[in-house]
C-alpha cells in the first residue's frame, strides 16, 4: 500500500484551498489530472509499505514526546516552474527544524531516501499537473483571488494512505501534537 505523510490543513484555510482547486479545475482543467487529496502540507513523499505499523508507532511516539510547535502562515499564491500553483506557508526555524529531522526519521523507517540537495518548501497546492497552454490562464484567475491570510497551530502529523481503485487519498490516521 502508499503511503506519506503530511500536516493535514482544517478549518478556513482548507476551505478556501478546496473553493480555489474547484473553481480552477471546473474552469480551466478538461480532466482531472491528479488523485484526489485533502488539503495538507507534504512532511515525507509517498511510500510504499505492506505494514505501517513501524511508521505509525514512531509518529505516535514523536508527536507524543515533542512540544507544540508554532504556527503556520498561509499566504499569497506562488508556483513552481508553470506546473503547480500553491499557497505559500511561513513557519519558524525551530518549526522548520523540527520537521526536517522528522523527515530523516521517517527514512530510517520507510528506507525511502529524500535527495540530500532538496530543501523542504512547505506549501499547500491549489493546482497541480498543470499544461503548459493552460498556466497563464489559470495563474490570472488565482492571482485575482482576493487575498487572505491564515494562521494555523501546527498541531497534526497525518498518514494518508492511496485508496488504489479510486485514486484517491484518505487520511489513514491524525496524530494530534500534543
Amino acid at each position: 500500500m502508499k503511503y506519506f505523510t503530511g500536516f493535514l490543513v482544517k478549518g478556513e484555510a482548507a476551505e478556501f484551498q478546496q473553493k480555489i482547486s474547484r473553481e480552477v479545475r471546473e474552469q480551466f482543467m478538461s480532466e482531472m489530472r491528479s488523485p484526489k487529496i485533502p488539503p495538507h502540507i507534504t512532511i515525507f513523499r509517498p511510500f510504499t509499505t505492506e505494514d505501517p505499523k513501524p511508521i505509525k508507532e514512531f509518529l505516535k511516539s514523536w508527536t507524543e514526546s515533542n512540544p507544540k510547535l508554532s504556527k503556520l502562515t498561509f499566504s499569497d499564491f506562488e508556483h513552481f516552474d508553470d506546473r503547480t500553483i500553491f499557497l505559500h506557508v511561513d513557519m519558524d526555524k525551530k518549526t522548520c527544524d523540527a520537521v526536517i529531522a522528522l523527515q530523516r526519521e521517517i527514512e530510517k523507517i520507510t528506507g525511502v531516501h529524500l535527495n540530500s540537495h532538496s530543501v523542504w518548501n512547505p506549501h499547500v497546492t491549489v493546482a497541480t499537473r498543470i499544461m503548459p497552454h493552460e498556466f497563464e490562464s489559470i495563474w490570472n484567475r488565482v492571482k485575482e483571488e482576493e487575498k487572505k491570510e491564515f494562521t494555523v497551530p501546527f498541531d497534526n502529523i497525518t498518514l494518508f494512505k492511496l485508496k488504489e481503485e479510486t485514486r484517491e487519498w484518505i487520511v489513514d490516521e491524525i496524530f494530534p501534537i500534543k
